[in-house]
């Protein structure tokens, strides 16, 4: 009972370090929290299926069936009744895998950012905006929502101020693949568990037994 008692009170303790306690080297000041990550408490990858929609004819061409059938179920789901022949012409939709990563003690309402990668032979993405996604972690459950424009970093660049005959534009960065900024919405967090933990372990991103030293004296000095 003891235990249960002083473990989570050290554990606040541990977490109001990581903001608040640093120590100095020659040049700068770090925090604990910065230079170093929690044993066991690590992010989880996420991913889902969705669809991107709104480009501007640069979606999925005919051909690709993933998306057509998806489109269907979509709107069936929303009421409208429709079929994939009716679906020919339509370019400006993409199917796209979407990842993410969900950090260690994330809660429910937290922003995290989203990927998405074109699995057809769409041209881009850029300007489209990603239809509500759920994302999975490798047991299967959902913990984010995906959804947003989605934002591909490309331009066209050249050197030639106005079109000039034979002038070809060249697409910088990859069209196919883009991030939305903030666009997951975390459902539910991954419990780390450390009430069951008998000592909590700090890993220093870039070792170093100066480092170590230090971040053992600034503890020691902080909570005695």
């Amino acid at each position: 009972m003891k235990k249960k008692i002083i473990l989570p009170v050290l554990i606040l303790l541990l977490f109001s370090l990581f903001s608040a306690c640093s120590f100095t080297d020659f040049s700068s000041a770090a925090t604990i929290g910065n230079i170093t990550s929690i044993y066991g408490a690590m992010s989880n990858p996420l991913v889902g299926y969705g669809l991107v929609t709104g480009l501007d004819g640069t979606g999925d061409q005919w051909g690709v069936n993933v998306t057509q059938q998806s489109i269907v179920t979509m709107l069936s789901k929303l009421g409208i009744n429709t079929n994939e022949a009716s679906l020919y012409e339509i370019r400006d939709t993409a199917a796209v895998m979407v990842t993410a990563e969900l950090p260690p003690f994330a809660v429910p309402g937290e922003r995290i950012n989203v990927t998405v990668s074109s699995i057809g032979n769409a041209e881009s993405l850029q300007g489209g905006v990603l239809l509500m996604t759920p994302l999975k972690g490798p047991d299967g459950k959902v913990y984010a929502l995906g959804q947003g424009s989605v934002s591909t970093g490309g331009s066209v660049a050249s050197e030639n101020v106005m079109p000039l005959p034979g002038y070809v534009p060249v697409s910088q960065n990859f069209q196919t693949s883009g991030i939305i900024d903030n666009g997951g919405v975390v459902e539910k967090g991954v419990s780390i568990g450390l009430n069951n933990l008998s000592a909590v372990r700090l890993i220093l991103k870039n070792p170093s037994f100066i480092d170590s030293s230090r971040i053992a004296a600034a503890i020691n000095a902080k909570i005695g």
